[in-house]
């Protein structure tokens, strides 16, 4: 069997490839990093190898480099499958390094399978050059790859701006507040709609702990205080929803709080997030809803006792009525 190392820093991408190839009858071995990549290629001497770029401890440029500068790994076909270096420069820059094939992301897989095959099963060995290009020369290399790599990081840093832009600005569109507290209690984020529900500024919500910003309280609130959600979220790993009757920055008011955890990449739970609604007036209205439904209970038992005192009066009258002599 042919034997293909898949690098991806992305398991699950490279999980689609690695069934497609096991399927078509190729063995497989995978790596996450460039560095891990090499060591690999040591060991097992593949038959091809397909990498992506961008990848943490050593990208892809690097990793290709390293084979193609490594005499025993030098001819080995290999394949650029990448979704972020797609520019036209970094295409040829991906060649000047000796990449075999340059396949972006993403893509059909019946066409990968057919440029594997076209690599692994040619009667023809591949025209590749016998000595380095100037490019693997580690001053070209270094410039060429710096290039490449700071303006990949600036469209990587701009593309980040434009989201956490457009993240702020829809929590800030929300009617209902927001915070997210860490699970030392620290208030770590809050939007345009929490600052107005406690007519505070940002600055002044950040970095304070919940419990004495809400509760105006010295410490955490504990397990005594039933509609703390901390419990509920951090120690049961569970959405919490509670009422909060009583705060000291909306004295007066009732809060409704969903809470919700969040979690890292490795899945732990970090902080949470609150979604907060003033229902003051919802409760108010119950209230008054509530009152005015006791109130018609009230009338109406009142009339039904004074329908059955009527009945009961007139049975009496009835009984008087045919107890007396004239009756008789």
């Amino acid at each position: 069997m042919k034997k293909v190392l898949l690098v991806d820093d992305n398991d699950m991408a490279r999980g689609v490839l690695v069934k497609m190839l096991r399927i078509s009858g190729y063995e497989t071995i995978e790596a996450s990093t460039g560095d891990e990549a090499y060591e690999l290629t040591r060991q097992h001497r593949p038959d091809l190898i397909i990498s992506d770029i961008m990848m943490p401890s050593g990208d892809g440029y690097q990793f290709c480099r390293n084979v193609r500068t490594d005499p025993e790994q030098s001819k080995t076909p290999f394949i650029f499958y990448s979704a972020a270096f797609t520019s036209p420069k970094d295409v040829d820059f991906a060649y000047e390094l000796g990449a075999t094939r340059f396949i972006q992301k993403p893509q059909n897989p019946r066409k990968i399978l057919e440029i594997i095959k076209e690599l692994l099963e040619d009667e023809e060995p591949l025209p590749l050059p016998d000595a380095a290009p100037s490019s693997l020369e580690e001053p070209s290399f270094l410039k060429l790859h710096s290039e490449r790599m700071v303006l990949k990081l600036e469209e990587k840093v701009a593309e980040l701006e434009k989201t956490r832009t457009f993240l702020e600005t829809v929590l800030n569109s929300m009617a209902e507040g927001l915070l997210v507290i860490d699970r030392d209690y620290t208030v770590r984020d809050a939007n345009y709609a929490a600052c107005t529900l406690f007519n505070l500024s940002r600055e002044e919500i950040v970095g304070r702990k919940c419990h004495e910003l809400l509760h105006g309280l010295g410490r955490p609130c504990g397990p005594a205080t039933a509609v703390c959600p901390f419990p509920r979220i951090f120690d049961e790993a569970q959405s919490a929803q509670t009422t909060y009757q009583h705060t000291v920055t909306c004295a007066g008011h009732v809060l409704e709080v969903i809470a919700s955890p969040v979690r890292d990449s490795e899945g732990n739970i970090t902080s949470m997030v609150q979604l907060i609604r003033d229902v003051t007036e919802r409760v108010k209205l119950e209230e008054e809803v509530s009152r005015k439904v006791k109130e018609l209970e009230d009338f109406y038992d009142a009339s039904v006792a004074k329908e059955l005192r009527l009945i009961e009066l007139e049975k009496a009258v009835g009984r008087l009525r045919g107890s007396s002599p004239e009756a008789g």
